[in-house]
């Protein structure tokens, strides 16, 4: 199985990294995180979390934790601003790989392919840490294993700010990254099971009689069938039917 090093950036107390109106990155960096670990888990992977407290755990600590544990991949998950104010710029995600690594910019791109699938969000790109800073991002660089760093949007954009303040985006966004980890390792990526919820037959029954038309669509679908006879006499097949029909009709 896999190793998956995590880490949401930042912590709750770190200054400045927050919207113009005073909501953490990091209450959106830990929630994905969250999310991310459940999907990462159900797709048969070890988890390894590189900030496993709320706290601003440092750049060294959580290069330390992915690299003692010999993960095969780390991921940091953030929220990007261009400034402490209101800006209509900027939006969008962008993923960052260190370097000139391959198996780095292989991850990123996968990743970030998913999340533009997923998200529709404007397309900001792929790119090398070294478009930052000379010796790139510490968290990328020092890790002893292919990284990336997704930027999920910009927290000082409103509308974007809006999405990172949603927790269906969180959760998309923990999807779609885990469905680009499944892709860089050859898995195929496993969804949540949702369990259908059926309605009992009298509520079938009381809401249909309000229908007189699609109890009449349902007997002539029935009788072109073949099936009247069969499917009347079977009560739960009949409302199940019934209820089907009135649902497409």
């Amino acid at each position: 199985m896999k190793k998956i090093a995590v880490d949401d950036g930042h912590g709750t107390n770190t200054a400045g990294k927050q919207t113009p109106d005073g909501y953490k990155e990091n209450e959106f960096n830990n929630s994905v995180k969250q999310y991310l670990i459940t999907e990462l888990k159900r797709n048969n992977f070890i988890i390894v979390d590189c900030s496993p407290t709320r706290a601003d755990n440092s750049l060294q600590n959580r290069v330390d934790i992915a690299n003692t544990s010999k993960a095969d991949i780390f991921v940091s998950i953030h929220f990007n601003a261009m400034g402490d104010k209101w800006q209509s710029t900027a939006e969008g995600i962008e993923t960052y790989y260190h370097g000139h690594s391959t198996n780095g910019k292989k991850l990123a791109t996968l990743v970030h392919k998913h999340l533009l699938e997923g998200t529709k969000m404007n397309n900001r790109g792929v790119n090398s840490d070294f478009v930052l800073y000379d010796n790139g991002l510490m968290v990328l660089r020092e890790t002893n294993m292919p990284a990336i760093l997704v930027e999920c949007g910009f927290m000082d954009n409103q509308k974007d700010a809006a999405l990172m303040k949603s927790e269906s985006y969180r959760k998309e966004c923990a999807i779609e990254i885990c469905k680009g980890i499944c892709d860089y390792f050859g898995q195929i990526y496993i969804p949540e099971k949702v369990t259908p919820v059926y309605k009992d037959a009298g509520t079938i029954l009381t809401e249909c009689s309000n229908y007189p038309i699609v109890w009449k669509a349902f007997i002539i679908k029935l009788k072109s069938d073949g099936n009247y006879r069969d499917t009347a006499n079977n009560l739960e097949g009949l409302l199940q039917q019934v209820y089907y029909h009135k649902k497409v009709l």
